[in-house]
């Protein structure tokens, strides 16, 4: 939640700025008779939005609004996937604590029954299965969403960095914005893929929950194959992590969020070479 409350903090910087900037240039720069004056973002109107100052005013009215609605549309789906994320680690941690009692005697004396065994082991597979099914049905519906998520965070990150560093009499509002933005998309990569990971993480351990449950101390246990072949079988389903992918393409973990990191580097720095190489030629 402290993740979130950045996120928040620096989206509502980032939408404040991109829609008050331009003002303070007009009103302390170019001036409201100005024939060119900026708007929040840079688009293409099919008419001439500075033909006078109520076209002028509507436009930007309505770009600040189409703004502030694809931001808060991502961060709203970015927040719905770590909730629900969020949601299937708490599963995993109950079932967690459903296991450790697995074998626990009544009243620490009376040993448990087989059947008892049998109808607790029965309940904590069920519970296993159903927490592995959401977390799948979760992961088809957020596939999409999630490779162009990353696909595009990554490009941008890049382009803005490039734009920071090879821009040329730019605003200070713009380097600021610009700062602002690449903070606020490099929390959402940290937020998705910290979850991401953390939901490997919880299901790995069941693993080493279902082995250190104390099992080797009921004699149930070592009298019944059934029991022993089902914390086998489930020992070796929870070895195979659950996992959240972008389409198959990537895992979203802490080690993708390195892997897009080095690689919107590396474009960053192939575009910057490309662009000195330019300007040395020019020359």
């Amino acid at each position: 939640m402290v993740t979130f409350s950045i996120m928040t903090g620096l989206l509502a910087c980032l939408i404040i700025m991109y829609c008050v900037m331009p003002l303070i240039e007009i009103f302390f720069l170019l001036g409201w008779n100005s024939e060119d004056k900026p708007f929040p973002y840079k688009m293409v109107f099919p008419y001439n939005p500075n033909k006078n100052g109520i076209s002028y005013v509507l436009t930007y009215m309505f770009t600040s609004y189409a703004g502030i609605c694809v931001v808060t549309t991502l961060f709203a789906e970015d927040t719905i996937l770590g909730f629900f994320i969020t949601h299937t680690c708490g599963q995993f941690r109950l079932l967690h604590e459903r296991i450790d009692k697995l074998f626990t005697k009544v009243n620490n004396s009376v040993e448990l029954s087989e059947d008892v065994q049998r109808m607790r082991l029965k309940s904590v597979v069920e519970k296993h299965n159903n927490i592995i099914r959401f977390a799948h049905r979760l992961e088809d519906f957020f596939n999409p969403i999630l490779l162009a998520n990353l696909t595009i965070s990554s490009i941008l990150i890049c382009m803005v960095g490039f734009q920071i560093i090879t821009g040329k009499n730019m605003f200070i509002g713009d380097y600021v914005k610009f700062i602002i933005y690449i903070s606020s998309a490099l929390s959402q990569l940290y937020v998705l893929c910290e979850n991401g990971d953390a939901l490997i993480k919880h299901s790995t351990l069941t693993a080493q929950i279902l082995y250190g449950c104390q099992w080797e101390e009921s004699g149930q246990v070592s009298k019944s194959k059934y029991i022993q072949n089902h914390l086998w079988f489930m020992i070796l389903c929870s070895q195979q992590p659950v996992r959240i992918t972008a389409f198959k393409f990537s895992t979203l973990s802490l080690q993708s969020f390195t892997a897009i990191l080095s690689t919107s580097i590396s474009y960053f720095t192939l575009l910057r070479s490309v662009y000195f190489d330019d300007e040395k030629q020019q020359k």
